[in-house]
């Protein structure tokens, strides 16, 4: 039982904001940095409408600063593709870059994303069990707020 307690005990402490390393090294799930909106959204202009895991913001391109809520649902059992961390290519899943960044899990949620300008590289990485892949130049980005 202590131990069962001793592993859930980070998560537990884990209210927002921290990082959490899991095991599992190749092939786990990497870094954990799960930090749930708390309280109210980032304010945002518009509700994205008809969303699934396969949305994306290539629709806002060049409505620069423009912030989108998109209500994602669950996380259909295969994932889709993502370009980047911390800024997304505009045609990356909008729900899968919410689990990367960290503001949501498979279960879905709220997130807000920040329409940006296209930038010359974007860098992979793994979170919370994600992995997006480097690109190169890319006409639109956003950000998860």
């Amino acid at each position: 039982m202590l131990r069962k307690l001793s592993k859930l005990l980070p998560l537990l402490l884990c209210l927002s904001g921290c990082v959490i390393e899991t095991e599992g090294g190749t092939g786990g799930t990497g870094t954990t940095n799960y930090r749930p909106y708390e309280g109210a959204l980032p304010t945002y202009t518009m509700t994205a409408s008809n969303v699934d895991w396969g949305t994306d913001a290539a629709m806002y391109r060049g409505m620069l600063t423009l912030k989108v809520r998109v209500d994602c649902p669950t996380r259909p059992s295969s994932g889709h593709t993502i370009w980047g961390t911390d800024v997304y290519t505009d045609d990356s899943s909008i729900c899968e870059a919410g689990v990367h960044a960290g503001r949501i899990n498979s279960t879905g949620g709220p997130v807000v994303i920040e329409i940006r300008r296209g930038f010359p590289s974007y860098s992979g990485s793994t979170r919370n069990g994600i992995t997006s892949v480097n690109y190169g130049e890319w006409q639109g980005s956003f950000v998860v707020l």
